[in-house]
């Protein structure tokens, strides 16, 4: 919502909502021994939540803008 038609004066205000979907896990680690280089590749869901849910705002006045965002359920799976 902006209260000014004029960009380099305007005021602006927004929230709301962001949901994310976790579509695939993987991880990717490479290390030298004795001169060889040895990567390691490894997939799987690393115990996170398949969905996250998170709460955003953005406020700014002219050019400059500031974001928030708040997760609203934990990253990692209890147990």
């Amino acid at each position: 919502m902006s209260m000014c038609k004029d960009e380099d004066k305007a005021f602006r205000f927004a929230a709301g909502g962001e949901v994310a979907w976790r579509i695939n896990s993987k991880l990717k680690q490479e290390y030298t021994r004795d001169g060889n280089k040895n990567p390691l590749k490894y997939r799987g869901d690393f115990d996170l939540k398949p969905f996250l849910f998170s709460a955003v705002a953005s406020m700014g006045y002219g050019p400059l803008n500031n974001y928030a965002k708040y997760g609203l359920n934990p990253l990692f799976q209890s147990g």
